[in-house]
């Protein structure tokens, strides 16, 4: 298991970390660590989400606002993922992690989506998307200007 957990002091992390345990107080390389992964469990971030998916790992997600619980419902209704309400972790996250690394199902459609996107870049949409935008407000400026 690895995590990463921001501001960790060293002590807790040493506490924490064991021969099956690798602890991070800081940021990790995701695509290293997702190319091998068998289950992420995350808050269901959009950025965290769609690089294990990417990678083909399949998720428990535990949302912690609204658009992740939107993104978790998804995950769990392609079949490549779970979803754990925050109030039911302690009665459901044990049930749902088992039930994700059991079932190769999870992990078969979280590669059908790896295999559908392969070669997807997230940098060069925001590329564009920044691109777009910046066209659109070029038009506007020009078209006050003439106005």
């Amino acid at each position: 298991m690895i995590a990463a957990i921001p501001g960790l002091t060293d002590s807790d992390r040493g506490m924490l970390s064991g021969p099956r345990c690798r602890v991070h107080a800081g940021p990790v390389r995701l695509a290293e660590l997702l190319a091998e992964a068998q289950l992420v469990v995350s808050h269901g971030g959009h950025g965290l989400v769609a690089a294990s998916l990417l990678a083909g790992a399949p998720l428990v997600s535990i949302p912690m606002q609204l658009e992740q619980a939107m993104l978790a419902g998804r995950i769990a209704r392609l079949g490549a993922g779970e979803f754990v309400a925050p109030r039911d972790i302690a009665a459901v996250l044990p049930a749902a992690i088992r039930q994700v690394l059991d079932r190769s199902s999870y992990r078969e459609a979280a590669r059908r989506i790896a295999d559908k996107y392969r070669g997807f870049e997230p940098a060069r949409v925001a590329s564009r998307i920044a691109a777009t935008l910046e066209d659109m407000s070029l038009r506007l400026t020009n078209r006050g200007a003439t106005a």
